[in-house]
């Protein structure tokens, strides 16, 4: 069992004040930073190998507030005075052990010697931090945390994968469709040229964002050219114009001299002159031009007209 009687929490070394057991001890002071530990083992061992050892959940912080535990390990009669110490943080307990896994560990180096009557002292600055409170460790060369950005909150182990960008979302190496998560899932290609694009397996046995290439059709194929394309810097279609005058057909009967203009589109000159009604006292003296036949229509005037 780890939790032995010769570890205390420093509360009965208030009353102690400098004048320390019999024995010695070694006074513990833990500092923490953004990341609350979720419990730490503190060990000690005389150069006999003699060795013992406490776990400390959160639960049993005393001052979380002020971010420190402080504990004191007693020497015990039979030990030796040169003793070694080790602080260790895990990031889960149960039952009142330490369980899960160790994200850091610190020692004292050197065994330290512990006077007789008095305290040593051990202080440790644990790492781990959790800067976007997410309550993921973030991982560092020293720190086994799982955090691959302490930035964000929305990004660490257990979210789903962002299948658009180039953030690992769920923190577990794979970026966007290289993520197995990502199969067949919207992405962007980031080419405005294509549509729907997704998540397909590619070359090579990888996935790659694959999208259909868009479409582009001229406005009509008499003024211009059938050479249309898509500007991937904006994913408009550019359309190719036939050069100006060229001839064309306006699909207007009335008109005559059908050529392309500079705006790419077909016009004629009106070469059809309404302006003989059947006769000019019942009828208006202009009418209009049929597209389709060219012939000339008139309106009739009211029936009241003299």
């Amino acid at each position: 069992m780890r939790h032995l009687g010769f570890f205390g929490l420093l509360l009965a070394l208030a009353a102690c004040r400098e004048k320390g057991p019999a024995d010695g001890a070694v006074k513990v002071s833990i500092s923490y930073g953004t990341y609350t530990p979720a419990c730490l083992r503190v060990s000690a061992w005389d150069t006999d190998g003699k060795r013992s050892e406490t776990d400390i959940p959160r639960g049993a912080f005393k001052t979380p507030g002020e971010r420190r535990v402080t504990v004191a390990v007693f020497r015990k009669p039979d030990w030796g005075r040169e003793l070694s110490m080790e602080v260790a943080s895990y990031d889960a307990s149960a039952d009142g052990l330490c369980t899960g896994n160790v994200l850091e560990r610190h020692g004292s180096g050197e065994p330290m010697t512990v006077p007789l009557g008095a305290f040593e002292t051990f202080e440790v600055t644990l790492e781990a931090q959790d800067d976007d409170g997410d309550t993921h460790v973030r991982k560092t060369d020293t720190v086994a945390g799982t955090d691959c950005d302490d930035t964000l909150n929305t990004v660490h182990p257990g979210l789903p994968e962002v299948c658009t960008g180039a953030r690992d979302t769920d923190c577990d190496g794979a970026t966007a469709c290289a993520d197995s998560e990502c199969l067949d899932k919207t992405c962007d290609d980031k080419n405005p040229c294509t549509l729907e694009d997704r998540c397909r397996p590619g070359t090579s046995s990888t996935v790659e964002c694959v999208g259909t290439l868009k479409t582009c059709q001229p406005p009509n194929l008499v003024c211009y050219t059938n050479e249309s394309v898509c500007n991937p810097a904006t994913g408009e279609c550019v359309h190719t114009q036939q050069l100006p005058d060229k001839t064309c057909n306006d699909e207007d009967a009335c008109t005559s001299g059908d050529q392309c203009g500079m705006d790419a589109s077909c016009k004629g000159t009106p070469s059809v002159t309404c302006n003989s009604p059947p006769n000019m006292a019942c009828y208006e003296s202009t009418g209009t031009c049929d597209k389709m036949t060219a012939a000339c229509s008139y309106t009739p005037k009211p029936a009241t007209v003299s």
